[in-house]
């Protein structure tokens, strides 16, 4: 059969719809290259080459073809019908106002290539080290269990040790531990 005959893509359309057949698929999109690639330039779909868009292609040809029926008329303008609707999903998911962010990135490498000054390492770093004072303020604030919790985390003291002396268990250490990592963490922050 020729590939320009009506009769060839009615019938390899209806192995894709019965089969699922693979090579009818790709046999079809290569029929409908050229309507592919008119669509393909009209689009400009960020981080998309060559293969994602025979990939997207493929997939809404299948798609075609298992909906498609002749009384929708033509294969051909209802394929590029659902092409161009897809594109345009997939540009609209793109420009949604939650990915602006990613549309706007740079890559590092093409920073370190363009060799401009977009980012600028500061000059200094004003580290605040804590004060004996402010030691003295955390400690005071943890109770005899959290203080204990954290000299065995930081390995002066033995958790057995700990557990028999205080009669507790692992779980209440590891909860006076986490009570300890808080109060030092909020010390510090305010």
């Amino acid at each position: 059969m020729n590939k320009s005959d009506p009769n060839y893509e009615l019938e390899l359309i209806k192995r894709i719809q019965k089969e699922s057949d693979g090579l009818a698929i790709k046999k079809l999109c290569k029929i409908y290259q050229p309507m592919i690639n008119t669509v393909k330039r009209k689009y400009y779909l960020r981080l998309y080459d060559e293969q994602d868009w025979e990939q997207e292609a493929m997939i809404v040809c299948y798609q075609s073809a298992l909906d498609f029926s002749t009384k929708r008329g033509r294969f051909g303008s209802y394929f590029k019908r659902c092409l161009n609707n897809h594109a345009i999903s997939i540009l609209r998911k793109q420009l949604s106002a939650k990915r602006i962010i990613n549309n706007n990135s740079v890559s590092w490498e093409k920073i370190l290539f363009d060799g401009s000054n977009m980012v600028q390492e500061p000059k200094s770093i004003d580290f605040n080290l804590p004060t004996s004072a402010s030691y003295e303020e955390w400690l005071a604030e943890l109770s005899d269990l959290e203080l204990a919790s954290l000299l065995i985390n930081l390995g002066k003291v033995d958790e057995e040790y700990v557990k028999t002396s205080l009669g507790v268990t692992s779980k209440t250490i590891s909860r006076a531990r986490f009570r300890a990592f808080q109060k030092i963490r909020k010390s510090i922050l305010e």
